[in-house]
């Protein structure tokens, strides 16, 4: 993966909107009564323009909610990238930054370097 640019460039999960409701399928015919308004409120739900996903009601999101999850993707990249060159280096990492090269290694499909991979050896 490379840094993320624009909304497309996110995982699914990371592009899904709110939810809103689940409705089990089951409900729907389990309890004709109450199945008649699930099913009410999916037809009500397509009207709007919400997500159905499955059995999920997902309100979109906005263009600025979008702008923010891809902010947001792009600081996590950078500070993989970051901890990542300084791993190389040889600089030494705080503990906690191993997950996040690691992680950032995974995610790009590259080798975690030999200095992260041996300082976790030494504990």
């Amino acid at each position: 993966m490379t840094r993320p640019e624009t909304i497309d460039d996110l995982t699914p999960y990371e592009r899904q909107g709110h939810d809103v409701a689940t409705i089990t399928p089951a409900n729907i015919t389990r309890h004709p009564a109450l199945g008649q308004h699930l099913l009410a409120a999916l037809a009500e739900a397509e009207r709007l323009g919400l997500e159905i996903v499955e059995d999920t009601i997902r309100i979109p999101l906005t263009d600025d909610e979008q702008a923010a999850r891809v902010a947001t993707a792009q600081r996590n990249w950078d500070t993989g990238k970051s901890y990542y060159d300084r791993a190389v280096a040889g600089e030494p990492l705080e503990t906690w930054a191993h997950y996040t090269v690691k992680r950032w290694c995974k995610d790009e499909g590259i080798d975690i370097p030999e200095a992260v991979l041996a300082e976790e050896a030494t504990r």
